[in-house]
Order: C-alpha cells, then structure tokens, then sequence
C-alpha cells in the first residue's frame, strides 16, 4: 500500500515509491532532504502515464520558483509549460504512449518554460525515458539558456552596427546610369578604388578591378538586378589601382520608373580587417581541432578488436566536427566474457572529445580497481557495479561541468549465452535473431544527471547466432531529404534486413550505413554504430578488419597464415592460398567501383572440420570475375600480382564470387589432408 510506505534520504528510493505508485492514484507523503546539485541543471522525474511530478530537486525550485514540496503530485504541464505550448505537448505525450515512436526523447531541444510568476524563459531540454517495473517514466534535464541567446543576439547586434557604420573600413557609394553606362562613384569609393576623388568610369572598367572569377560574380549580379530588380549583397576580392588586394562588400538595388530599371545604386565597403580577423580566428580552430584529431587518434581512440573471445565485432565512428565525443571500448574480462561500453558525452566538438576520451579511461581504471579489491580474485564485478564506481568517481565532476554521459554497458558472456546490460539514457540496443527483435532498454538517466548511484543491470537469454546493434543518437537524429528523422524504426527495419540478407559484421553495419546515411541524409552529431555476433555454439569463426589499401596487406598475409598453421598443408600449397588471398584483396582496391566510404574490406576464417572457408568481403557494386581457361603454368612460381584470377582459381578447390544487396564475398574452399 502506497499510502503507508514513506520514502528515505536516499536519491534512488523515489524511483522506488514510483514504481510502487505507478498506476495507482497520488499519494500525499512527506518531501525529503534534499541533496546537492549543480545550479544550471534542474533534474525532473514524472509518471509517464499521467505526468505528475515525482521528484524536483533543488536547481528546479532556483529556476522555477516553486518549493519541491508545493510542486511534487501535481501535473508537469500545468506549471511548467507554456499555456500556448500545451495543447502540443499533450498530443506528443499520447502519441508517444500510443505508438512508443518517440520524437523528441534523447534528444537536446531548445524550448520556452515558465517559471512560477509565469514569465517564459528559454531553455535547452533532454528528456530520457526510463523503464521500471510496471511502466515507464522520464527523467527532464533542463539548462536555462537565457544568458547564451543575450550573448548570441549582442553580437549578432554587434554585427550588423558594424556593416551599418563601416567602422573597419569606410563605406562609399556608387550609382550607374544604364543610359550612358556610366558609373559614378562618392569620395570614399574613390578611396577604396585608390583612385583620384569624382573618377567616373564604365561598368566594363568598373568591374575590371575584380579578379576574373569574381568579376564573373558581380557581372552576373549587375545583369539580374537590371533585368529582374534583384537586390545584390556580395563579398569578394578586389584590386585597387595601385595593385593592392583587398577584400570589399558590394552591395546593389535597382531604380526603376513605371517602365524599367532605370538606374542602379549601391554602397562599396572595405572589408579587409574583418575578413583577415575572422581568417585568422578559422585558421586557429582548424589547427586545435587538426591537433586534437591527432591526439584522439593516436593516443585515446583504439580500433575495437574484430574478434574477442569468439564474439565477432565491428564498429565505425563519424564525428560532426572532425573529433567527437561518442567512444566505444571493449574489454575483455576473463575467458568467456566482453563486455562493450558505448557512450555519447554532451555537445561536440574538443570539448566533448576530450570528456569521451575522460569516461573511456575511467571505466578501464574503475574495472581495475574493482578487481583488485575483490578478495575472489576469481570473481569480475558486475556491469552494475562498474557503472555504479564510473558515477562515484565522474558525477561530480560532471555536474561542475554542467555535462552529462549517456550510455549502455554490455556484458556477453559466451559460456552461458545471456548478455547482461546497464543503460543510461543511451540509444537502445538492439538483439536480432530468428525470433524477432529484441530492445535493450534504459533503466537509469544519463551518467551526471542525478547524485546517488543505486545501479541495477538486467539479463537476457542469447540465442546461436544472435546480432547485437549499438548506435548513437546521431544515427537517429539524422535528417531524411525531406527534413524527417531517421528514426529508431528505420533504424531497426535496416538492420533486420541486413541480418537476414548477409550476416556478416562489416555486411551488417556498413550496409545499415548505406541504408540509411548515404546521399543527401544531413548530420547534426557524431555517429557511433557497433555490430557483436556470438557465433553458432560449435562454430569456429575468425575475422580481420583491414582497409582498403596497400599497407594492409601485411597483417591481411599474417592473418592466413595463422590460420593455416598446423593444418597438414604442404607449405607450397600453404604460401599459394596465402597468394590467393592477397590478389584478392589488391583486385579489390584497385578495380572494385562503388565502394562505400570508410567502410573495411572483411576478410573471415571458417573451420569447418575437413575444409577451410576464407571469404572476402566488401560493399561495392557487383563483380563478376571474366570466364577463362586456367592456363598451363606453373602457379607456385607466379608471384603477387601475376594472373590474378588465375591464381585464385588454381590455388583453392572451390572459388565463388558472390553478390547481394550490396555486398559482395569472394569465398575460396580448400580441402584439409
């Protein structure tokens, strides 16, 4: 009985009283003591079935207005939203309840609150579901914006004061005359021009001071504004009569009388300073941001391994602004588990980054940690526990940073096929198998958002041959040509297909890549995708990811070389497959056409008992390898680069060139002795 049950100190004990009190009707109770938080974050809790307000901390009473215990059971949108904003607000509620088809959720959003005197106030807001026993509810994050928009619209005031007033560099005029094409131009544009002051000229000479492409530009403009009246505003290179290059804005409106155009006039400004300054700021944030890339790349980022523990990963990451704050690290804990652990820090940029590569490092020092302490040495702390030590040692440092960490902890444990997971606010993982698909979901809010750290982790069965799918909320943010959203649906209906049509990693996720982020989709975040495989229970599989260039072929020839150590192989025969493998691999990059950027070439191991499957595999258009007679050659004396197909087809028992949906596998057999 809700009624008699009083909630603790304890942070976590209100998602506690609110799954006891989900469905049933308030409950008044007693608020409780109130913990710390940072200021500029206001944290919400409310029942998604009715939006009534759970919890409300104390950045929420300084923004708002309202004392937590006046506001707590009552309805979120009759104090919190705009009147004007409501009606909107109530459908996207029961839409989502509805059709579980969010829009707005995991998503940063800008939108006006209002505060208890009912003034608005704009704000950025992320709201994040959280599933608990009996239903759902969410947790809000606000951060009041009024001071960042003051500051965006001063200087963009500050702007347009100086184009109006020409402070760094004078402002003339000029006017041209169609009749007597002659152009006339003030003192100041005079000066600009370094020529003599009252120096008239044609159009033809007027415009003979930009540089052939720009004069090309202000021509072209000049012709529009006589035909059609359109006004002209342009910045662009010039040289002045003494030879000297400069920058100018040129801006143009045509006269006309009831008839035709009859005349144009316009101002010249020199732009010079501002376009040398705002040069010089570009310059500067291009080489942060080139230092950065290589500092993420060489010293914080890992490629995940292709193959840990007999689960078979790919992953790919795309910054927005050529660095970014999504990671993604794989651990590998004892003989049967990995764990993978993906997050996405708030905002973008270096800033960002540099938190990523924060997080990544702490959870590989908190794992550490953990198995030192533990008197079983033997036993691996639970992904619960690890999140749980990754929020005692982040969140603080998170709040004063006004920032938060979504993400998803996975643990495959290969021995007892379940896979064990902690979600925090992240894009939801999805399983796919033959019985369907399988979500994931989030049972806390993003990592920073609230003080205590009750942390629960979940479990579920894995099936032979189950596909696991990571993303970020870049894949699903991203925009269609017709300015919708991806979309976790998409998201889910591209890989479904792509498991059923190829289950291959690289296949799998490359081809969701293509499915859905190619052509004229726009992105506004990083994206992160990562594909885990568990292998069928007998099967022995082993994969290398390489890229499609020359450099790789030296770990590509020490991969099949393994591969074939202590099989019986002559080494003839052996060093011949491995040739194989390497025309392969060199037909690919130097003839295959329409590869897919930034995707890998995937080269597999299949053992399977009396024979070898090697399969090459790569998203590219379709080839079909030319129908010839093998010529009589001694293939053991051919070296790399000789018959190509020649070799292939000599060097295996079996060659198949294969191609659906965009994927294309060169598989060779060989029959073991």
């Amino acid at each position: 009985d809700p009624s008699s049950w009083q909630p603790s100190l304890s942070d976590m004990n209100v998602y506690e009283w609110a799954r006891r009190w989900l469905g049933e009707q308030w409950v008044e109770w007693q608020p409780r003591t109130r913990s710390s938080a940072v200021e500029s974050l206001a944290k919400l809790v409310i029942i998604a079935a009715d939006g009534h307000i759970v919890d409300f901390n104390a950045a929420a009473e300084k923004m708002f207005g309202y004392r937590a215990g006046d506001i707590q059971g009552r309805l979120m949108q009759d104090l919190l939203v705009p009147p004007q904003h409501r009606t909107a607000h109530r459908a996207g509620m029961e839409r989502y309840l509805a059709t579980q088809q969010p829009r707005l959720l995991n998503r940063r959003i800008e939108v006006e609150a209002m505060r208890s005197d009912g003034r608005l106030f704009p704000v950025e807001l992320t709201i994040v579901p959280v599933r608990v026993d009996g239903g759902e509810m969410f947790t809000a994050t606000l951060r009041d914006i009024t001071d960042r928009q003051r500051v965006e619209q001063a200087l963009r005031a500050s702007s347009d004061l100086l184009d109006k007033t020409g402070r760094i560099g004078g402002v003339g005029g000029w006017e041209y005359d169609q009749a007597t094409d002659t152009v006339t131009s003030t003192g100041e544009a005079c000066r600009i021009h370094e020529l003599p002051e009252g120096t008239t000229g044609t159009l033809r000479q007027t415009l003979s001071f930009y540089p052939p492409d720009a004069r090309e530009v202000v021509a072209a403009a000049v012709r529009r504004c006589l035909d059609t009246g359109e006004p002209f505003d342009l910045e662009l290179p010039f040289v002045t009569a003494r030879g000297r290059q400069i920058w100018v804005r040129a801006t143009g409106t045509a006269e006309r009388n009831r008839q035709n155009v009859t005349r144009l006039v316009g101002a010249l400004q020199d732009i010079t300073e501002r376009r040398r300054s705002q040069q010089e700021l570009l310059d500067a944030r291009r080489r942060e941001l080139e230092i950065g890339v290589r500092i993420q790349q060489s010293l914080l980022v890992t490629p995940a391994p292709s193959d840990v523990n007999g689960v078979q990963i790919s992953s790919f990451s795309q910054a927005s602004q050529g660095i970014d704050g999504d990671f993604v690290e794989v651990v590998r804990v004892g003989a049967d588990c990995v764990d993978i652990i993906t997050g996405d820090v708030m905002g973008k940029g270096l800033p960002a980054a540099m938190m990523g590569a924060a997080t990544k490092l702490q959870f590989s020092r908190s794992i550490a940690e953990l198995l030192v302490g533990r008197e079983d040495a033997a036993a691996i702390p639970s992904p619960a526990e690890v999140v749980a030590a990754v929020h005692h040692a982040m969140t603080p440092a998170l709040q004063a940073l006004d920032a938060f960490v979504t993400l998803c902890y996975l643990r495959i444990d290969t021995a007892r096929r379940v896979v064990t997971w902690v979600g925090c606010g992240h894009e939801e993982t999805l399983v796919v198998g033959r019985g369907g698909i399988a979500l994931l979901t989030n049972q806390h809010p993003p990592l920073g958002v609230l003080d205590a750290a009750d942390y629960a982790d979940s479990e579920q069965p894995l099936k032979p041959g189950d596909t696991l799918f990571l993303c970020s909320d870049g894949v699903t943010d991203a925009l269609l040509a017709d300015g919708e959203r991806v979309g976790r649906q998409r998201v889910a209906e591209a890989v479904s297909r792509r498991v059923a049509s190829h289950p291959s990693p690289v296949a799998i996720l490359h081809g969701v890549r293509a499915d859905l982020l190619a052509g004229d989709v726009r992105l506004s975040d990083d994206v992160t995708l990562v594909v885990a495989q568990v292998p069928e229970r007998d099967e022995r599989v082993r994969r290398l990811e390489v890229a499609p260039q020359l450099a790789s072929i030296r770990p590509l020839r020490a991969f099949v070389e393994r591969q074939l150590q202590g099989r019986g192989l002559e080494a003839g025969e052996a060093g011949l497959l491995v040739l194989a493998c390497v025309e392969v691999f060199t037909n690919v990059i130097r003839h295959a056409t329409g590869m897919l950027a930034g995707s890998p070439i995937e080269l597999t191991c299949r053992d399977l008992g009396r024979r070898l499957e090697l399969d090459v595999v790569y998203l590219a258009d379709a080839y079909r390898p030319p129908v010839q007679e093998l010529p009589d050659t001694d293939l053991q004396s051919l070296q790399e680069g000789g018959f190509g197909v020649h070799i292939i087809r000599g060097s295996a028992d079996g060659v198949e060139y294969l191609h659906q949906h965009g994927v294309n596998t060169v598989r060779m057999t060989k029959l073991m002795p």
